[in-house]
C-alpha cells in the first residue's frame, strides 16, 4: 500500500493525472489511427472490392436536463456517455458502395447479431486497448455491410444503361484542427428555480389541461480522423429552454402552444424575467384560443405571417430543399426516402420574387443580442465553412453541401452536420424597403376587399416539428393530427381580420398544400428581421445518416404577407374533453 501510495505521488509529481492520461486526446487518436492504418492494410476478403476510405468519430457527450409541470420538478438527470461511429468506403471515388438504397437494410435493418458501427455506445473513458478493440469490432462489420451493399449495387445496375456518372465521393486535402474549448458551468440550482417559478405561471390558467417547463444543457466533444490525414478535435455544447401547454376547446379540438428559447452558452438565453413574460404570454394566448369561436369553411386568400410563423413557415417547407441530395440508385424501383428534392435540378430558375435573397451564415455568431444556435467552426468531413449565397434576387444559385456530389453541385461548401448536409444560419433579406405591421395589415385588408373577402388570416404562430415530436405527443398523440404531413402545418395562434380592420382570435384552421411554390406569393415583407432558432429536422434520415434527427439552426427574415394561400378546417373527430373540471380551477 505504502509503494503504490508513492507511485502515484512520484507520477503527479511529473505532472500526470491518472484520469486524464487515459481519456487524453493523444491516446484517442493514437489508437484510430494505429487501427485504421491496420484496417486499410489487412481488411480485405478475396473476390471483394477492397478499402480506399475509413473515418472515425468518437464523440463524447455529458446532457444535463430538468423538467417542471405548475412549480414542481417532475425529473431532472445528468448524464455522461460516448457513441462511436465507423464509416467504410469499398471501391473507389468514382464509384463504391454508397448512394444505394438497400430495401432490406433500410426496412429492416441489420440481424441482431451484427456489431453496431453508427451510433455505438462505448466508455466515455476508453483506454487505448478498449478503444482499439471497439474500433476493431465497428471496422469489421462496416466493412462487411458495405462490402455487401457494393455489390448489390453492381446487381442493380446490370440490366441498366448508367447515364448519371457522378463520382460518389469528392477527395480532400488532409488537414488538421484543433477547436477545444472549456464548457461553461451550468448554474443547476439558478435553473431549478427559474423553471419552477415559470411553470408555476399555469396554475392560474384552469382552461389549461397540461404544461411543461423543460431546459437541456448538452456539452460535446468530438475526435475525428479519416484515411486521407484529416483529423480533428472539437468541443460544443447548446441550450436550449421549451415551455409547452395544451388543452382541449369545449367542442374536444385539441388546443396548444409553445415558446422556445435556444444559446450555445447557458448565461446567453434571455433574461430571466423576459422568459418569465413569454412564459405567460403563452398561457394568455392559449386561454384565448380556449374561448375562441372556430372557424368552420376552409380559407384561400391572402395570408399574413407574423411571430414566430414566418421563421417556421420557411423552415419546414422552404429550407430543407436548399440542401444538395443524391437520389440514389434503388432496388426494384422503391423510394430511397430523400425528402426535400424540388431544387435539385433547379439552379439558375426562379424560386422566390426578385426582391429575396437567401444565404448561408454559418460563421455568424450573433445576431443583435441572440445568438445563433446554426453557427459551426468545422462540419462532419473536417471542413471549414464559410458563406454560402443560395438565393440571388429570387434566383437558386447554389445548394448546401457535403462530399457527396450531385448533378449541380460539384463541390461541397462544408455543410456536412449529424451525418449529411444540413441547414446553418439562414438570412433573408429583401432589397425592397420592408413596411411596418400595420402596412401589412392593410396590404392584407386591400387584397381581401379586392377578392370580395369578408376577412383575412393572420398566422402568429406555428407548431415546431421537434417542439411535437419530443414532447406533445408524449402527452397526447391526438394532439396536431396534421404535424406528421408534409404539406401541411399547424398554426398555434389564428386571427381573423376584417376588411374594418377589426382583429379577432379563432382557431381551426391547418396550413394546407404547402410546398416550394407557395413562396413565391410574397408580396410585401416587414421592415424589421428578426432571428429564430430551432432544430431543424435533417433532411436526411437518421438512420440512413448515422446522426441526429434534428440539428441546431437559425433564420433571419422579416415578416411576410401571401397574396394567395389555401387554409383548410379541421377535419377529423376529436375525443372529449375531461368530465370533471380542472382541479386547480376549485383550488383558486
Amino acid at each position: 500500500m505504502k509503494t503504490y501510495c508513492i507511485l502515484i505521488i512520484w507520477l503527479l509529481s511529473l505532472g500526470f493525472s491518472v484520469k486524464a492520461s487515459v481519456v487524453s486526446g493523444e491516446s484517442i487518436f493514437g489508437a484510430m489511427k494505429d487501427e485504421m492504418n491496420r484496417s486499410i492494410s489487412e481488411l480485405k476478403i478475396d473476390g471483394l472490392q477492397n478499402v480506399y476510405f475509413i473515418e472515425y468519430k468518437l464523440e463524447i457527450l455529458s446532457p444535463y436536463s430538468l423538467e417542471t409541470s405548475l412549480g414542481s420538478i417532475v425529473s431532472e438527470s445528468a448524464n455522461k456517455y460516448a457513441r462511436l461511429s465507423v464509416n467504410v468506403r469499398v471501391g473507389d471515388y468514382k464509384f463504391d458502395n454508397s448512394n444505394f438504397f438497400d430495401v432490406g437494410l433500410n426496412f429492416f435493418g441489420s440481424s441482431d447479431d451484427e456489431q453496431r458501427f453508427k451510433n455505438r455506445l462505448v466508455s466515455f473513458e476508453p483506454d487505448y486497448d478498449y478503444l482499439r478493440r471497439e474500433l476493431w469490432l465497428a471496422t469489421d462489420a462496416a466493412f462487411k455491410q458495405s462490402a455487401e451493399l457494393y455489390s448489390k449495387k453492381i446487381a442493380a445496375l446490370k440490366n441498366k444503361i448508367r447515364r448519371d456518372t457522378t463520382p460518389d465521393f469528392l477527395t480532400a486535402e488532409a488537414s488538421e484542427h484543433n477547436f477545444t474549448k472549456d464548457v461553461p458551468k451550468l448554474d443547476t440550482a439558478k435553473f431549478r428555480k427559474l423553471l419552477k417559478k415559470i411553470s408555476s405561471v399555469f396554475v392560474k390558467y384552469p382552461v389549461i389541461n397540461s404544461s411543461v417547463a423543460l431546459i437541456e444543457f448538452i456539452p460535446k466533444s468530438v475526435y475525428y480522423m479519416n484515411s486521407e490525414g484529416t483529423s480533428f478535435r472539437s468541443d460544443s455544447y447548446y441550450t436550449g429552454l421549451e415551455v409547452v401547454a395544451t388543452t382541449k376547446a369545449k367542442d374536444g379540438m385539441p388546443l396548444g402552444d409553445f415558446y422556445t428559447a435556444f444559446s450555445k452558452d447557458p448565461e446567453n438565453l434571455p433574461p430571466s424575467g423576459q422568459m418569465y413574460t413569454q412564459a405567460k404570454r403563452l398561457a394568455q394566448r392559449l386561454s384565448a384560443s380556449y374561448h375562441a369561436q372556430a372557424i368552420e369553411d376552409d380559407y384561400n386568400g391572402p395570408v399574413l405571417f407574423l411571430g414566430n410563423s414566418p421563421s417556421e413557415l420557411m423552415a419546414q417547407f422552404f429550407l430543407p430543399n436548399l440542401v444538395a441530395q443524391r437520389e440514389a440508385i434503388s432496388e426494384g424501383g422503391f423510394s430511397t426516402g430523400n425528402n426535400s428534392l424540388a431544387f435539385q435540378r433547379k439552379i439558375g430558375g426562379k424560386v422566390l420574387p426578385e426582391f429575396l435573397s437567401i444565404a448561408a451564415l454559418p460563421n455568424m455568431k450573433k445576431f443583435r443580442n441572440t445568438e445563433l444556435l446554426g453557427n459551426y467552426e468545422i462540419d462532419d468531413d473536417g471542413l471549414i465553412p464559410d458563406s454560402v449565397s443560395l438565393v440571388e434576387g429570387g434566383y437558386l444559385k447554389n445548394l448546401l453541401s457535403s462530399r457527396v456530389p450531385t448533378k449541380k453541385v460539384m463541390k461541397s461548401n462544408a455543410h456536412k452536420r449529424e451525418g449529411a448536409a444540413m441547414i446553418s444560419n439562414i438570412k433573408v433579406t429583401s432589397n425592397q424597403s420592408g413596411v411596418s405591421r400595420d402596412s401589412l395589415k392593410k396590404k392584407l385588408i386591400e387584397i381581401c376587399k379586392e377578392r370580395l373577402l369578408d376577412y383575412g388570416i393572420i398566422v402568429e404562430r406555428i407548431m415546431n416539428p421537434n417542439v411535437f415530436a419530443t414532447t406533445l405527443y408524449k402527452s397526447n398523440p391526438t394532439l396536431f393530427p396534421f404535424m406528421d404531413s408534409k404539406s401541411s402545418f399547424t398554426p398555434t395562434r389564428l386571427t381573423k381580420i376584417y376588411t374594418d380592420g377589426k382583429e379577432e382570435v379563432t382557431r381551426g384552421l391547418i396550413g394546407k398544400n404547402v410546398n416550394v411554390r407557395s413562396f413565391r406569393d410574397i408580396v410585401l415583407t416587414g421592415d424589421e428581421a428578426v432571428a429564430y432558432n430551432y432544430l431543424g429536422r435533417a433532411v436526411i434520415s437518421s438512420f440512413v445518416s448515422g446522426g441526429s434527427q434534428f440539428v441546431g439552426a437559425a433564420i433571419i427574415t422579416p415578416e411576410y404577407l401571401l397574396e394567395d394561400f389555401e387554409m383548410i378546417m379541421y377535419e377529423k373527430d376529436f375525443t372529449k374533453t375531461p368530465v370533471v373540471k380542472n382541479p386547480i380551477s376549485k383550488l383558486k
